[in-house]
């Protein structure tokens, strides 16, 4: 017969072992809390068409920044990556000198939440243009524009996503 946990707390059989390495002093190892299923069982299904359009459609029409947003939400929503990441990311790392999207970045190891370098990919055309509709809106509002048509007009030490006053965010 299993055990459960809850069994387990009240002085029956033991749980699973749920320790780890400790890093910090190696050849000990750390105990897990028991799993959270319950958690796990509250995971939505993927968002619809439908909601992903509702989402948008109430951006453009409430937010302070709706480019940004819409650009930052899309990014979110296509590449897998966290807001911290994303507000991390240069501008050179999205957009070449050219002025063109890249198809693919890299979140370095210091911006990524997890502490190790990947990378995110640039394929949904509606990611792409939320990207370039944000740029244009920046530039033409002078936040962190450069001196040269590179990199869309944007000052290539800037981040590519600022917060609604035109400034880097606060991290």
């Amino acid at each position: 017969p299993s055990t459960s946990f809850s069994q387990a707390a009240r002085g029956g059989a033991q749980p699973p072992d749920r320790a780890v390495a400790n890093f910090d002093r190696p050849g000990t190892r750390v105990s897990l809390p028991p799993a959270d299923h319950a958690v796990c069982a509250k995971r939505r299904a993927p968002l619809t068409d439908d909601e992903i359009q509702s989402i948008a459609n109430r951006l453009r029409r409430y937010s302070r920044r709706s480019p940004g947003d819409l650009a930052l939400f899309y990014l979110m929503l296509t590449t897998g990556a966290k807001p911290l990441e994303l507000a991390r990311l240069r501008v050179p790392g999205v957009i070449a000198a050219s002025g063109a999207i890249r198809s693919e970045a890299r979140i370095p190891a210091i911006a990524a939440i997890s502490g190790i370098e990947r990378p995110i990919f640039f394929k949904s055309e509606v990611a792409i243009e939320a990207i370039l509709r944000y740029v244009q809106h920046r530039v033409a509002r002078g936040q962190g524009s450069g001196n040269t048509p590179a990199f869309a007009g944007l000052d290539p030490a800037t981040p590519l996503l600022l917060n609604h006053q035109g400034s880097p965010y606060e991290i």
